[in-house]
């Protein structure tokens, strides 16, 4: 191996057939390197789990330093990339099914993972962020071979428990990084591993991504989703729709083990995005919809998520919304306007057949559901008013009468009518009747 700069180093080679001492002169020999990379992954499947192990534990004895050129950087994170891809991969998936349980296996792979996940978060020097994504891949593929033994692996006196933790806390990064690429399809194994965090019994908030950081990441990478779906249009090779039930299933499992300060400063900005009212953000709305869904009791627990005040919660939240929106009420923030939009989309068009759902229908049902939740409080009644309760009355109204003459919308004629009669309920009271 050729070295630069004594602790700085710069691998020029590995012990692998494809690379060659001086091979990144020129762009040439960078091509026909990448080629016998390729052509060596086709063949992965005959390489040995323990040998292809090793081999990614010495690349990271071999990390280059500051002093090594950039093409060298990238020449060596390329490699490593297409070797953990290669780990991951069912070839090998009999011996990552016994890696936990194999003393000298789990020692090389958590020190492997912790120094890449390490490198490709690292604040100062060079950074690898081409190689979180991967890295999550391979750790998920460990848990996903441990099966019932996962939980094991995940608990503070595992010997995983350092490198599970650096992994848990770099996934929002991992989905930012694809969302800011525009390349939301490349965040999927970063999306598995998380929703197989979630699946984990039992669950903690030390398994799973803080809330205030992974929200902003989940908002992004679904936007990136719907765009991405929007450019590529009937030539799309991948299924949108799994990703966003990816990204819902993280979200309301790191909010459901979220801590209760956290879920309340969230509110505010999930009042706002749930309120967009454009159609380039329908996915941001479905989403922050769900989770303030959740937050009132539409939940695994079926419980509010701050206890007794939520409703009074989440009710300051709407009011400051609406009150930055210039609007009249806290009702007309997000609620409203998501059943006068899901009203209109029901409606009858002028041939007679219903018009397009799109995203208003769900985020309708959702509404429905919170309006429900909110309108159990007596407090909610207090502070919103006769005025406002009657606007919202006759607003629930309009959308039961449209669904109950479009065809499959029975469920969101029931949840109007639900809705309507606990905000009748509040009404009356108020008005001593």
């Amino acid at each position: 191996k050729l070295h630069l700069g004594g602790a700085h180093r710069c691998p020029l080679a590995f012990p692998q057939p494809s690379w060659r001492a001086g091979a990144m002169a020129n762009s040439g020999a960078a091509e026909a390197s990448e080629r016998g990379e390729e052509a060596e992954a086709e063949l992965g499947g005959g390489i040995d789990s323990n040998t292809l192990a090793e081999r990614l534990r010495l690349a990271v004895d071999e990390m280059p330093g500051p002093a090594c050129a950039s093409v060298g950087q990238r020449t060596w994170a390329r490699t490593v990339s297409r070797d953990l891809n290669l780990l991951s991969s069912d070839a090998h998936a009999v011996w990552l099914a016994e890696a936990h349980n194999l003393p000298q296996a789990s020692e090389l792979l958590v020190a492997t993972l912790g120094a890449l996940i390490a490198a490709s978060t690292a604040p100062e020097g060079p950074s690898f962020p081409e190689l979180l994504t991967p890295a999550l891949g391979l750790l998920d593929a460990v848990l996903q071979g441990a099966g019932d033994a996962a939980g094991m692996l995940l608990s503070p006196d595992s010997a995983w428990s350092a490198v599970v933790k650096a992994a848990v806390g770099s996934v929002p990064r991992a989905l930012q990084l694809w969302a800011a690429q525009s390349r939301p399809l490349g965040a999927m194994p970063a999306l598995d591993f998380a929703v197989r965090l979630c699946d984990v019994e039992p669950v903690s908030a030390e398994q799973l991504p803080a809330w205030s950081d992974v929200l902003p990441a989940l908002l992004e990478l679904v936007d990136s989703i719907q765009r991405a779906a929007a450019q590529e249009g009937t030539s799309i090779q991948w299924t949108p729709w799994v990703m966003q039930t990816h990204c819902r299933r993280v979200a309301l499992g790191s909010l459901l083990a979220a801590d209760p300060a956290s879920i309340h400063d969230s509110l505010s900005l999930l009042v706002l995005i749930a309120d967009r009212l454009d159609d380039e953000h329908t996915a941001q709305r479905e989403l922050a919809s769900d989770c303030l869904a959740a937050v009132l009791g539409q939940n695994a627990r079926q419980s509010p998520l701050l206890g007794e005040e939520t409703p009074s919660f989440v009710l300051v939240a709407l009011h400051e919304a609406a009150l930055g929106l210039g609007r009249p009420h806290a009702w007309h923030a997000w609620v409203l306007p998501s059943l006068d939009r899901a009203a209109v989309v029901l409606a009858p068009s002028e041939g007679g057949d219903s018009k397009p759902a799109a995203a208003e229908l769900p985020v309708a049902a959702q509404v429905l559901g919170a309006v429900a939740a909110l309108c159990e409080s007596e407090q909610v009644g207090r502070a919103t008013g006769v005025p406002a309760l009657a606007e919202l009355l006759n607003a629930l109204e309009r959308l039961a009468r449209a669904a109950s003459g479009a065809p499959d919308s029975e469920h969101l004629r029931d949840l109007a009518h639900a809705a309507g009669a606990r905000a009748l309920r509040l009404l009356r009271g108020l008005q001593g009747g």
